[in-house]
């Protein structure tokens, strides 16, 4: 969806979250083993919280907290060989959820995303 606040102006939304089930997935290539290995995720959740399961590189559940202004939420995921991987968000269903995207990163590096 386009949108205000969203890097490059576009990101997934429009109703993402309410129901359960609704996912959304991306590939990913991690080229060298990481450890301490970190996600951090842009939303906004103005209509309340939802929660998410993850699978693939991540079998998390991740709660985003409800926002009206875009934030960063932290899930942390230990270490991670090097390979590809698929990582899925899976709506728990009951609210909206704007993903601006997402970054994998070595968790000593977290305060250097703005």
């Amino acid at each position: 969806m386009r949108g205000h606040g969203f890097v490059n102006g576009t990101g997934i939304g429009g109703g993402f979250g309410r129901e359960a089930g609704d996912r959304v997935w991306n590939t990913l290539s991690i080229p060298d083993d990481m450890e301490e290995g970190l996600l951090l995720a842009r939303y906004r959740a103005s209509e309340g919280g939802v929660a998410f399961d993850l699978r693939g590189l991540a079998t998390e559940q991740a709660h985003f907290a409800p926002c009206t202004d875009f934030r960063l939420s932290p899930i942390p995921l230990g270490s991670i060989p090097a390979g590809e991987y698929r990582l899925e968000f899976v709506s728990r269903g009951g609210g909206l959820l704007e993903l601006d995207g997402f970054v994998l990163l070595k968790r000593e590096l977290q305060d250097q995303v703005r």
